[in-house]
């Protein structure tokens, strides 16, 4: 079995160069992949032990699907990311609104390579269940603590002001409900209230005991009038403030998305600035090594230049040595009368010249 497992890691864990690809990750979602290079699936387990410090309980699941998912886009084990990505998206893996930034900063402690698809999920999540996240407070005050969640905090903003628009057009509609009801319950009050003035000025006149009576179920009328009427003042005071709570939070909510934009920008243009001074020096390194490519060729060039002068200048000097030397023939005593040749052994001297006599061919060194 362990021969098994090594020759499949092998096959998955070598490029195209037959080079070997050495894994220093995370040793938990190391063990992930191997169950599943070796399963063809991959489980995750309660009993596993999830990063300190950045999600808690055993609720997140989503932690080990995304390094998962990062592993097989790192690694190219297609299979391997696709089925991350798959438990990513089950209803099993959850994500709570308080650990939602701590998730997704996991997601962005890999490169977009690894984990564009995984970032487009939780967007979608983050959109489908805004109210949820804004009701903890958590997305719009950690978003701008963590540099790394600002690209993610960009993509938000452009709903954030939509979302708050809904929510307050909700409040608007419920306050005009509240207030339409108490109107019409301050209409009944006022028709009852006139009902006992009209019946006591008559008991006043003819003192019956039936019409005394309904005073009295009348005034019962106008108490239970009145409860209802003051309870829905109540409510209706209630809902102003939620209004008035919501204004504020939006307000907020409005300086920290200021606050954002204005970062974004100033990465943006930094950003540019950067590109610019990268192209700037990129020209000026390829001025330079045009400059060093031209002098390198004129210090070639001179150099054979001088090399040549230097050989002209030894061949000149052993002809004219010879000469002066040797005035007539060794061999046959003939002035000279000779014609120059190439030897090449040691005793022609440096340039390897010799003359040969025109009459007894006699060479002479």
């Amino acid at each position: 079995m362990i021969k098994a497992i090594k020759a499949m890691v092998d096959a998955a864990l070598t490029d195209s160069s037959n080079a070997r690809i050495i894994i220093t990750d995370h040793a938990h979602t190391l063990l992930l992949m191997l169950e599943y290079i070796y399963l063809g699936h991959y489980n995750v387990r309660d009993t596993l032990e999830l990063p300190t410090g950045l999600v808690y309980g055993k609720d997140h699941s989503a932690v080990s699907h995304i390094r998962v998912h990062a592993f097989g886009k790192k690694y190219k084990v297609s299979g391997l990311a696709a089925l991350a990505l798959e438990k990513l998206r089950c209803s099993e893996s959850y994500i709570a609104a308080e650990d939602f930034v701590d998730v997704l900063r996991v997601a962005y402690q890999y490169s977009a390579e690894e984990t564009g698809d995984v970032r487009t999920d939780l967007l979608a999540v983050a959109l489908a269940r805004f109210d949820d996240l804004a009701a903890s407070q958590v997305i719009l005050t950690q978003l701008a603590e963590f540099e790394e969640l600002r690209d993610f905090a960009a993509q938000l903003l452009p709903h954030v002001s939509k979302f708050a628009a809904v929510r307050l057009s909700k409040s608007d509609g419920q306050n005009a409900r509240l207030e339409k009801l108490l109107m019409e319950r301050s209409k009944q009050l006022e028709v009852a209230t006139a009902k006992i003035a009209e019946l006591e000025s008559a008991s006043s006149l003819d003192p019956a005991q039936s019409e005394a009576s309904e005073t009295g179920m009348l005034r019962g009328l106008v108490q239970v009038l009145k409860t209802g009427l003051q309870n829905y003042q109540t409510q209706f005071y209630g809902s102003e403030a939620k209004i008035q709570r919501l204004n504020l939070q939006i307000s907020g909510g409005e300086g920290e998305i200021q606050n954002l934009q204005t970062q974004v920008l100033e990465l943006r243009k930094l950003a540019a600035s950067l590109v610019q001074e990268r192209e700037e020096a990129r020209e000026k390194l390829r001025e330079a090594q045009g400059k060093l490519r031209n002098a390198q060729g004129k210090l070639h060039k001179d150099a054979v230049d001088a090399a040549d002068a230097a050989n002209a200048s030894i061949v000149a000097n052993d002809v004219i040595d010879l000469v002066e030397r040797v005035d007539h023939c060794r061999h046959c005593g003939e002035p000279q009368d000779w014609s120059m040749e190439w030897d090449g052994s040691d005793r022609a001297g440096p340039t390897g010249l010799t003359f040969r006599c025109g009459d007894c061919t006699t060479r002479h060194w």
